[in-house]
């Protein structure tokens, strides 16, 4: 097995991290709006291709305002598209990160799975041979690999 992962991640490089992922979320809590699950889904979104359109139309509209509808405030829609813009590069990084996470763990985890799998099955093979102390350690593993048709029938009763 190609082992991937051969380095842990120590828990001081952990604990900056975290420290400095809160302290990004306190710098941008209060700039940042709380959206409902259902204002996520059904809000028109702003994509790369349409960044272009917003872009160039409020450049019309700072060049030519007497266009612009009474109820759409310049100023406030400056500061959308500059939000748009600026948090394009934190979700840039975010992502990256978030990426970066996501194999380092994805990687850890499929060799500790495998691991525990290269050990359950000695263990297996020992109590099937009746070395002594095996069969408790089997009984205590194998509740994990019982077929789902065994946990259905369990719970069940």
């Amino acid at each position: 097995m190609d082992n991937r992962h051969a380095k842990t991640v120590p828990q001081n490089a952990i604990d900056q991290v975290k420290s400095h992922l809160t302290e990004a979320k306190k710098l941008l809590e209060p700039y940042c709006p709380t959206l409902t699950v259902e204002q996520r889904r059904s809000l028109p979104k702003m994509s790369d291709g349409t960044l272009a359109f917003g872009e160039k139309s409020l450049q019309h509209a700072t060049n030519h305002p007497e266009f612009l509808p009474a109820h759409i405030s310049l100023d406030e829609w400056k500061i959308d598209m500059a939000d748009v813009t600026n948090l394009k590069q934190l979700m840039a990084l975010l992502s990256d990160l978030d990426q970066l996470v996501g194999d380092t763990r994805l990687a850890a985890g499929n060799e500790a799975y495998f691991a525990g799998r290269g050990y359950y099955h000695n263990v297996q093979r020992a109590a099937a041979d009746g070395i002594q102390g095996a069969k408790p350690i089997y009984d205590d593993l194998k509740t994990h690999f019982r077929s789902k048709a065994t946990r259905a029938g369990s719970a069940d009763k």
